[in-house]
């Protein structure tokens, strides 16, 4: 159970939710500046004493994407040694990742619908829900997202924001156009808007392993 109140700031995510259900769109820029005022009030951008103390990494995609996803955890284990990282999954996935040695929690997320427009407000509040009850305790100062493909990555990229964590790392929403040769510039109300760090070059890195 969360020993804070977060009371303003669940209300704030809530009046946004229900912006979205009526416009039937979600501006994520203007999200970003709504929202950032108000994790500053909690602390969740605070220069910590320890600033890798708790890691987070989100992956909700499935069995093949995780599995490519393990070298690069082993890597985040290997440059944090005392970092207390917390790993979200599918919840599907959650038999084959719950003896992964290099983290310290593993927590199933359960969403399963694509996330367009219509089904965005049901996936924040289940987001909203989960993080409440089990990552805002933590006030993660760095968090990962490895999805590349723009399939379910807005899923990855709503987590990662929600969870309050400090420092976002993840790969730009246009990524996988490198391999095209076809990159455009980025949109103003992608997802890279949600990232503090997002990562693009070189070409060589845009992959899980």
């Amino acid at each position: 159970m969360i020993t804070e109140n977060f009371e303003m700031l669940e209300k704030l995510i809530e009046s946004i939710i229900s912006e979205v259900q009526t416009t039937k769109f979600l501006y994520l820029s203007n999200m970003v500046k709504r929202l950032e005022d108000e994790f500053k009030q909690y602390g969740f951008r605070d220069n910590f004493d320890e600033p890798t103390k708790n890691i987070l990494i989100v992956k909700l995609d499935s069995f093949g994407d995780f599995i490519l996803l393990s070298p690069a955890i082993r890597e985040i284990r290997a440059n944090y040694p005392a970092a207390h990282i917390t790993l979200v999954v599918n919840k599907r996935i959650y038999p084959l990742a719950e003896l992964c040695p290099y983290v310290n929690e593993i927590l199933p997320f359960e969403f399963e619908s694509e996330t367009n427009t219509a089904d965005i407000p049901t996936l924040m509040k289940y987001i909203l829900s989960f993080v409440k009850e089990h990552l805002w305790k933590r006030k993660f100062s760095l968090g990962f997202d490895f999805r590349y493909f723009t399939s379910m990555k807005l899923k990855h990229l709503l987590m990662l924001y929600m969870s309050g964590a400090q420092e976002r790392v993840g790969y730009i929403s246009e990524a996988e156009r490198l391999y095209t040769d076809n990159l455009l510039p980025p949109k103003e109300n992608n997802g890279n808007a949600l990232l503090t760090h997002p990562v693009l070059n070189p070409k060589e890195i845009i992959h899980d392993c």
